[in-house]
C-alpha cells in the first residue's frame, strides 16, 4: 500500500508570511507616524499655552495703561489738564441755548 502524502502548499505559506511581514512593517510605520503626530501636538499645545500667557500679560498691561486714575495723574502732571467738573458739562438744552442754532437748520436735520 502506497502512502499518498498530501502536497504541502509552500507557495501559499510563503505568501501568508509576506503578507504578515508587510502588515508588521505597515503597523510599525503607522506607530511611528502616530508618535510623531503626538509629539507635534504636545509642541503645539506648549506653544499655545505660552502664547496664552503672553496674551494674558498684554491684557494686564493694557488694563494698567488704560487705568483712568493713571491717565488722570499723567494728564495733571504732564499736560496741566484738570478733570472736568459737573458744572462744565452741558445738556442738549444748554447747547442749543448757548450756541443758538438757527431754527431752519434744526428743522432740516430733523427731517
Amino acid at each position: 500500500m502506497r502512502h499518498t502524502e498530501r502536497p504541502t502548499n509552500h507557495f501559499g505559506a510563503f505568501v501568508l508570511f509576506l503578507v504578515a511581514v508587510a502588515l508588521a512593517f505597515g503597523l510599525y510605520g503607522i506607530k511611528i507616524n502616530v508618535q510623531g503626530a503626538r509629539a507635534e501636538v504636545r509642541s503645539l499645545m506648549q506653544s499655545l499655552e505660552a502664547e496664552q500667557i503672553k496674551i494674558d500679560l498684554l491684557l494686564a498691561e493694557i488694563a494698567l495703561l488704560e487705568n483712568p486714575e493713571r491717565l488722570g495723574k499723567i494728564a495733571r502732571d504732564k499736560l496741566d489738564v484738570i478733570p472736568i467738573s459737573v458744572e462744565q458739562t452741558l445738556t442738549e438744552v444748554d447747547i442749543a441755548a448757548t450756541f443758538s442754532l438757527r431754527e431752519g437748520a434744526l428743522e432740516s436735520e430733523a427731517r
